[in-house]
C-alpha cells in the first residue's frame, strides 16, 4: 500500500476553517481581558492620586488643593492646578495618564483660552492628564465665606459630610467636574436631563469641548442616539468609568449609575451634597 505524503485540500480546508472558529471565539475574549486590565491599571492610578491627595492635606492643614484656577492668570504660592499641587506626593506623573484615554488633554476647556492660565501647566515628567477633580471640593467657598473662585480655598477634609461617598477624582474629559458651590446647583457640571455625569461617562469624547458648545440637552440615551455610538465607545472602561473618593476608597461604576445624590443616583457632586452650607 502507498503511503499519503501530505494533507488533502479538504483536510486543510477543515483546519482552516476550525481555527478561524476558535480564533473567532478567542480574540474578542482577548479584547475584553486587555480592556479589564487597563481598568485595573486606572483603579490603581486613582489610588495612588488619593494617597498623594491624602499627604498634601495633611501637610496643609486637611485643606484640598485647588481645582483649576483658570481666572488666574500667573503663578502664585497658593493657586496651583491640582495636579501640579500634589506632584511632590507623587513618585511617577505616569500615574496622571489612564491607559484606556485615547487623549491626553491637559487643559480645562472652557477655561484655558490663555496660554497663560495656570491649567495649562504640567507637573515635572507629565505629559498629558486624563482625570478630572471635583470643583466643589476644590473651591469650596464655606471655608471664607465669599463667592469668587479666584479667592476661595480648597474645601475642608473634615468637614465633609460623607467622605465614603463624596467624588474626588474620576476618568474624565475635563480636568475640573462637579455642580454648584451653593445648594440647589447642578448634580454634575454638563449633567445630562436624567443626571448622569457627561465629563465621566463621556470621558474618550469631551476632551477639549467647551462648555456650553458640546449639547448636553435630554438624556444620556439621546444623546448617544444623536451621535450614532454607543455608552462602551465614550466611556472609558467597559461602558463606565473609574471613580476615587475622599475616603480613598476608588470603585468602578457603569455610565448610568453615575448620578449625584440629588437626582437619587449614589455619588456626592454638588457642594451642598459634599458640605454644610451657609
Amino acid at each position: 500500500m502507498r503511503r499519503r505524503k501530505g494533507f488533502t485540500l479538504i483536510e486543510l480546508l477543515v483546519v482552516i476553517a476550525i481555527i478561524a472558529i476558535l480564533a473567532a471565539i478567542l480574540f474578542p475574549v482577548f479584547a475584553k481581558a486587555r480592556a479589564k486590565a487597563r481598568q485595573s491599571a486606572c483603579l490603581s492610578n486613582l489610588k495612588q492620586i488619593g494617597l498623594a491627595f491624602a499627604q498634601y492635606n495633611s501637610d496643609h492643614d486637611g485643606i484640598y488643593p485647588l481645582g483649576t484656577p483658570g481666572c488666574v492668570a500667573m503663578d502664585t504660592a497658593f493657586m496651583l492646578p491640582w495636579w501640579v499641587a500634589i506632584q511632590p506626593y507623587m513618585k511617577n506623573a505616569a500615574i496622571l495618564e489612564c491607559p484606556s484615554a485615547n487623549t491626553d488633554f491637559i487643559n480645562n476647556a472652557g477655561w484655558c483660552g490663555n496660554p497663560n492660565n495656570l491649567c495649562t501647566r504640567r507637573a515635572p515628567g507629565q505629559k498629558g492628564l486624563s482625570y478630572g477633580h471635583s470643583i466643589a471640593i476644590s473651591m469650596n467657598h464655606q471655608n471664607n465665606g465669599n463667592r469668587s473662585c479666584c479667592a476661595s480655598t480648597g474645601g475642608k477634609e473634615d468637614a465633609l459630610l460623607a467622605p465614603a461617598e463624596s467624588f474626588l477624582v474620576a476618568d474624565s474629559g475635563r480636568a475640573d467636574i462637579g455642580g454648584g458651590l451653593w445648594a440647589g446647583g447642578a448634580a454634575c457640571a454638563g449633567s445630562f436631563s436624567d443626571g448622569i455625569c457627561a465629563p465621566i461617562v463621556m470621558a474618550n469624547h469631551l476632551a477639549n469641548c467647551a462648555h456650553g458648545v458640546c449639547g448636553f440637552g435630554g438624556t444620556f440615551a439621546q444623546r448617544l442616539q444623536m451621535l450614532g455610538t454607543t455608552s462602551d465607545a465614550c466611556a472609558r472602561h467597559n461602558g463606565g468609568g473609574n471613580i476615587l473618593f475622599a475616603d480613598g476608597h476608588t470603585k468602578w461604576f457603569k455610565s448610568e449609575a453615575t448620578r449625584g445624590k440629588m437626582v437619587g443616583g449614589p455619588i456626592r457632586f454638588n457642594g451642598a451634597e459634599l458640605y454644610q452650607l451657609p
